[in-house]
């Protein structure tokens, strides 16, 4: 981007590269990590980038039947397993 129009982000940020894509500034590519694995809900979930600019949580891996996401190893467990039974 030679008139900084599109200046570049931190990496993680999921904003702007610092290129420019027909006329219009590139963000990081969809799917680019954002933020740590966590749980969400009894799920296992990452933040990536949308590639529009946001930031957003997404399952990685689905907690079926009476699993759970376990917060200490960021797996799906059993409660007796993850420590709480």
């Amino acid at each position: 981007d030679p008139s900084d129009d599109c200046p570049a982000q931190a990496p993680g940020t999921c904003g702007t590269t610092g290129a420019c894509v027909d006329g219009a500034c590139e963000y990081t590519p969809a799917g680019s990590t954002c933020g740590d694995t966590h749980c969400m809900g009894k799920n296992v979930a990452a933040d990536e980038c949308d590639g529009a600019g946001a930031c957003v949580p997404t399952v990685v891996e689905m907690c079926s039947g009476n699993l759970i996401c376990c917060a200490e190893t960021l797996s799906c467990l059993t409660v007796q397993s993850c420590g709480f039974g």
